[in-house]
């Protein structure tokens, strides 16, 4: 649930994804397919690029709504949409980017090894074509992950109401907080935009000709197209939105649920919202639940207040990492044993190297 650990984990995917670019040039380059190689090399170091602009932006994204709310937890964040609107429309160009949604730079990447795989997989051998089919897989499972962690992070930090009383959000940030926030999400979004051109400059025209030679770019996928058609859209609803209605006479209301007022307590949580990705995963992550409840009316059990504790332990930190940092601890625990004190026994060490040195060399 911490901010800047959910970021992190993001990091973790998109580095991922670019060595997994890499990996599929050097499969390519040994199978002669040419053309895979030139479009995912160049497809990760444009990942690269863009990574490093719209992951710096989501930092010091976090970075605000920690100050914000003096807490990392996203458990506690909400309603920065409301009025930190600047702000939260620049990280919302950020998230939109981590999730590799078009027509951002980073859908323009997983398109373009998406693609480039599609058409090359039929003149592969058995072997190949069958690590290519698994990349797709696990690109495709991994992108839809991402998109779900994105919406997580900004509908569960920014929309709604504050998850507490005490929290009162304020308005726009300082300006040298948030005039970076919007640079790195301008230049998010304009990565996306302008690719095309980008990547012709970067390959000196021999990627897009390709990519026209594989059909990669029709003009529905076209991303310049496709930032117009967005912009169009949000400028359209916006126009038939003061012309079909009356600003002045609209009133603001609290969304209500059969009558009964909708307040902070009864908002989603990050953790109900990722509920079905755990149950999905639950062999992998083995999450452990842990229920308290404490009775409000000492007479009525039924009144009672719970609260949930959720303790992950992955498989491959009990299987994998932590046996062999036992392993680890137990080969220094027992050379540490040789520093024990005693000056006879270094000398004698010492006596034992140099013979055992003496006979290897003669």
């Amino acid at each position: 649930l911490d901010i800047k650990r959910i970021l992190a984990f993001s990091s973790i995917e998109n580095l991922g994804l670019i060595f997994t670019m890499i990996g599929v040039a050097m499969v390519a380059r040994s199978s002669n397919m040419e053309s895979l190689v030139n479009v995912a090399i160049i497809a990760a170091l444009f990942q690269s690029v863009v990574h490093s602009f719209f992951k710096s932006g989501l930092f010091l994204t976090a970075g605000v709504a920690a100050q914000t709310f003096h807490t990392r937890n996203i458990e506690k964040m909400g309603g920065m949409a409301k009025k930190m609107r600047i702000f939260s429309a620049a990280a919302l160009l950020l998230c939109l980017t981590a999730a590799a949604l078009p027509p951002s730079g980073s859908f323009i990447t997983e398109w373009l090894l998406i693609q480039s795989i599609i058409t090359n997989i039929a003149s592969a051998d058995f072997a190949v074509k069958a690590l290519l089919l698994i990349v797709l897989i696990v690109v495709g499972l991994v992108a839809g992950i991402a998109v779900l962690s994105m919406v997580r992070f900004f509908g569960i930090g920014f929309l709604a109401e504050a998850r507490s009383a005490r929290d009162n959000v304020g308005e726009e940030p300082a300006k040298d907080m948030l005039l970076p926030v919007v640079l790195l999400g301008g230049m998010a979004f304009l990565m996306g935009a302008f690719a095309l051109p980008i990547l012709e400059i970067v390959s000196n025209g021999m990627l897009v000709g390709e990519l026209k030679s594989q059909n990669a770019f029709p003009f529905s996928f076209n991303p310049f197209v496709l930032s117009l058609i967005m912009l169009g859209v949000v400028l359209l609803a916006a126009i038939m939105r003061r012309v079909s209605s009356d600003v002045r006479k609209e009133r603001l209301y609290h969304t209500w649920d059969c009558g009964q007022p909708i307040n902070e307590t009864m908002e989603y949580t990050a953790t109900a919202f990722s509920a079905p990705i755990r149950f999905f995963f639950r062999f992998v992550v083995q999450a452990r639940k842990k229920i308290a409840s404490q009775p409000i009316v000492a007479t009525n059990k039924w009144l009672a207040k719970k609260s949930i504790t959720i303790d992950i332990y992955p498989v491959w930190d009990r299987y994998f990492y932590n046996p062999i940092l036992n392993l680890a601890k137990w080969c220094s625990c027992t050379i540490r044993r040789l520093q024990n004190g005693n000056i006879q026994f270094y000398i004698s060490l010492i006596l034992i190297s140099l013979i055992i040195t003496a006979i290897v060399t003669l």
